[in-house]
C-alpha cells in the first residue's frame, strides 16, 4: 500500500493501520514512526508529538465513550514536551 508523502496524510494513514488493527482484534498496539525529515526549524521530538498528537486525536474520535487510550512516551522528557505542547496541565 502507497503511504502519503504529507503529513496530514501520514496521520491518517496512522490512525486507519492502528484502527484496523483494532478491528481485526488487536488490543494492544504500538506505533513506530520517524520524523526526521521535513522542516529543519524543528527538533526531531518537537515533530514526534506534533505527530503522536494528531495520530491521538483521530483515533480517540474513532472510540466508543466507555474507552480508554493510553500514550506511552519514551521518556520523562518527551512526556513533559507533550503535556506543554498539548496544554494538558
Amino acid at each position: 500500500t502507497p503511504l502519503s508523502d504529507d503529513f496530514d496524510g501520514a496521520v491518517q494513514d496512522a490512525a486507519n493501520g492502528l484502527l484496523g488493527a483494532i478491528q481485526d482484534g488487536s488490543l494492544k498496539l504500538r506505533l513506530d514512526f520517524d520524523t526526521s525529515m521535513g522542516d529543519e526549524t524543528y527538533t526531531k521530538l518537537k515533530l514526534s508529538t506534533e505527530f503522536a498528537r494528531d495520530v491521538a486525536i483521530e483515533w480517540a474520535l474513532s472510540m466508543e465513550e466507555d474507552e480508554n487510550l493510553v500514550l506511552f512516551f519514551p521518556d520523562a522528557g518527551a512526556a513533559a514536551l507533550a503535556r506543554q505542547e498539548w496544554k494538558m496541565d
